[in-house]
């Protein structure tokens, strides 16, 4: 029997919003009541089994993610909460069985990074998992991340060698060095194969991409990790890499030379100190092994001390930068804390944590503008990384002008309330999958365009209240109730007036109400209010949105080609010329029309965009001359076209057809002449030939086609057909009382030799006696 929609619907609101406020058991509570209704949906089975997780009820919670997995088996997320569970239960090896599934619907979803993430995850319990060393491997090969696939193919040669295969150890050494020949390392490993001695044993480890590669989630959205304690996680697993190579490099000469030494003195990674290898060594392996043993943090000061020691050795990188923020900010060294936190949020690694934890050190130091600065941009990182890959670079530089502005413009109080705002929301376990939930909220019912940053939100002063209010409207929209929508909306303006896009909603709303000009006019004002808050991207939006359902209004479309133009958007601003003689066209006014369209090709001229572009408005503009019945206007444009398209037969045709309705009979044959020509010169001759027949049926009684006709048959062989062409040429000659022309045409046939020779030259002979 159906369960009952509104019952299902109230109670999971109430569970979203419980679990907003953070309480877990209500918002149980509340899943199992939709459930009750509806027991196969996955968002409330999913839901459940959060709330589950969140409870600590693992086993629970393990039951409800097998369900929802069952329910939507091509959704790799159920996977990794299973994957986890598992690990959390006791259960590793069914554990890395989920994670590899997951990994596998991952590539079949083509959401490869995330595929990736997955096999890190697992290589950092299993390290010697032959088939996620293999995935990894070939998916960077294919990427082209040359060294990734390298240190994977190392690892499963290291695992083949000790498991007594040297064989396939050296046929994948072979095949790693037909990706990278050059490579040292490879050429090394295989020396070492082929002496006897093992190569390192793969280590657990969070992560092996390269510097340059995006952070990629190793586990899933709403699990995902404090960002700063996953950051300190990375530098720890970096630390120990670090450790190992040296160990591990000790067995030869030629790989110390690999080993951390080859990242000190003057390598980039190290500085250029002269250091202490052996301290410095020494002091990080007791550094990571304190920290390591001792997660409860009892032996962080002693692990502080150890890494200021192999720092004053020497040792420089970005993961010890980090590192030693984070135990400074431990003991309460908040100077120190700011010095090395600065130094490692460049680094694409620890970016995202360091900002975090930096913005909250700067906090504590009463430093509220600063903290409000690194704040946002950890919000930024966060943003883009939750956001859909085909917008999250232009969501970025939203943030650009907000990050300027807002904490120069900003009284403290305010400042202190948004770090505490990015805090509470960044600062824990599942911040993606909270994140994922305020858009849902947040973007609601806004229609197209870019997504508004969450900045926004959290900028205004009652940011709870405001994601309460967005979230009731969405649910009175979507269910038909839009003046109660209307009047939420107009209720959320008392707790953020200058909140754009809540502004933009209620646009949404009047359109959804059929109020277009309502709308429009709306839509106009907050493009205009953006603009002048220097966020032309979201204005430029506003603007699209506005000639989108409002084709005819001319002076939004001007605005819209100006911001496109003062932005360098060169090709949008043509395509919005072309559509604003559209509407010109639709208003039966030519001359407008041909404005517009010279204006977009001014455009696409002094910008120098592709030719296909200036083709397609210079048709355009032919088009209109022709219906305008200027045709020497229509010439020029086909002029142009011609001098970007000379092999564009059609272009030819337009314009000999043009010449011919003028009048201009030499022109047109002289453009026929110049196409012609340079087929000839090619031989191709068969192309000539078609043009020449077409334009000998549409300009029926021209004597100077036939004669171009037969001069490509003789140039192609064909004198017989030559020979008729010119007869016909010297019929129409006569017929037109002109026998000079027909003699030049006799000759030109008795120069080919024809079988009946005499007869033209009898024919000769006749008209040079008329002639005389």
């Amino acid at each position: 029997m159906s369960g009952n929609a509104a019952r299902f619907d109230k109670a999971m609101n109430d569970g979203h919003n419980a679990a907003w406020e953070q309480d877990w058991q209500r918002a149980a509570s509340f899943y199992r009541q939709a459930l009750e209704e509806f027991p196969d949906n996955p968002k409330a089975v999913n839901s459940l089994a959060l709330a589950c997780f969140e409870l600590k009820n693992y086993q629970e919670a393990l039951v409800y993610y097998q369900r929802a997995s069952e329910l939507m088996p091509e959704d790799p997320i159920p996977l990794e909460r299973i994957s986890e569970l598992l690990r959390l239960t006791g259960n590793p090896g069914k554990a890395v069985e989920a994670s590899m599934r997951s990994a596998e619907l991952y590539i079949k979803n083509r959401e490869v990074d995330k595929a990736i993430s997955v096999w890190l995850h697992v290589l950092s319990m299993q390290p010697r998992h032959l088939m996620a060393r293999s995935r990894l491997a070939l998916v960077y090969e294919r990427l082209g991340k040359k060294s990734d696939a390298i240190r994977q193919y190392l690892a499963i040669a290291s695992i083949y060698q000790r498991a007594g295969d040297v064989n396939r150890a050296r046929q994948v050494l072979d095949h790693a060095l037909q990706v990278m020949p050059e490579s040292v390392e490879l050429k090394g490993a295989l020396a070492a194969i082929n002496s006897g001695r093992l190569l390192p044993e793969p280590m657990p480890q969070a992560t092996q991409e390269s510097a340059s590669a995006p952070p990629a989630p190793v586990v899933a959205a709403t699990d995902e990790p404090d960002p700063v304690l996953a950051a300190r996680k990375k530098a720890l697993a970096q630390l120990a890499e670090l450790v190992f190579e040296q160990l591990a490099s000790a067995e030869s000469e030629q790989q110390a030379r690999k080993g951390l030494q080859s990242i000190v003195k003057g390598s980039g990674l190290f500085g250029s100190r002269q250091v202490d290898q052996a301290k410095m060594v020494l002091h990080l392996q007791e550094a990571v092994n304190l920290q390591s043993l001792y997660p409860d943090h009892r032996q962080d000061q002693k692990a502080l001390e150890e890494l200021e020691r192999a720092v004053d050795s020497g040792l420089e990188h970005p993961a010890v930068s980090f590192d030693l923020g984070y135990l400074y900010f431990g003991a309460s060294r908040l100077e120190s804390a700011v010095r090395s936190l600065q130094r490692a949020v460049n680094h694409v690694d620890y970016a995202f944590g360091a900002r975090l934890l930096l913005g909250q050190v700067q906090l504590q130091l009463g430093r509220f503008k600063e903290a409000a600065t690194e704040l946002l941009e950890a919000l930024k990182i966060a943003d883009m990384e939750t956001a859909p890959a085909d917008q999250a670079s232009a969501l970025g530089e939203l943030y650009d002008p907000i990050i300027e502005e807002y904490p120069k413009s900003t009284p403290p109080d305010a400042a202190k309330q948004l770090c505490e705002n990015i805090l509470s929301l960044l600062r824990r376990t599942g911040w993606r999958g909270q994140i994922q939930r305020i858009r849902q909220q947040f973007q609601g019912q806004m229609n197209g365009g870019v997504l508004t940053p969450l900045a926004d939100m959290l900028t205004q002063a009652r940011s709870s209240q405001l994601v309460e209010s967005m979230a009731r409207i969405q649910q009175l929209s979507l269910a038909g109730k839009g003046r109660a929508a209307m009047e939420e909306a107009y209720y959320a303006l008392q707790h953020a007036p200058t909140y754009l896009p809540l502004h933009v909603l209620m646009g949404e709303m009047l359109f959804q109400q059929n109020q277009i000009a309502a709308a429009v006019d709306k839509f106009k004002v907050i493009a205009r209010c953006y603009y002048q808050r220097g966020d032309a991207t979201r204005a430029i939006s506003l603007l699209q949105r506005v000639v989108g359902i409002s084709a005819m209004d001319v002076d939004a479309r001007n605005q819209l080609i100006e911001l496109l133009t003062a932005h360098g958007k060169m090709e949008e601003v043509v395509n919005e010329y072309m559509r604003l003689a559209d509407v010109y066209y639709n208003l039966a006014d030519l001359p407008k029309t041909r404005e517009a369209l010279q204006m977009a090709l001014r455009a696409a001229q002094q910008s120098n965009l592709s030719r296909d572009i200036r083709v397609k408005v210079l048709q355009r503009m032919a088009d209109i001359d022709l219906q305008s019945l200027d045709w020497r206007q229509a010439l020029k444009s086909y002029e142009q076209i011609r001098n970007l398209r000379p092999d564009d037969s059609q272009v030819r045709k337009a314009m000999i057809d043009l010449y011919f309705r003028m009048g201009q009979v030499e022109q047109a044959l002289a453009e026929m002449n110049s196409f012609v020509a340079p087929l000839t010169e090619k031989r191709q001759y068969d192309q000539a030939l078609a043009f020449l027949a077409m334009m000998e049926e549409e300009h029926p009684g021209q004597p100077a086609i036939l004669r171009l006709e037969a001069d490509v048959l003789r140039l192609a062989g064909n004198t017989a057909g030559a020979v008729l062409k010119l007869d016909e040429a010297g019929d129409l000659y006569l017929q037109k009382g002109n026998p000079t022309a027909a003699k030049e045409v006799i000759m030109a046939i008795l120069a080919l030799n024809p079988p009946n020779a005499a007869d033209y030259q009898a024919l000769l002979s006749q008209l040079t006696r008329k002639g005389a």
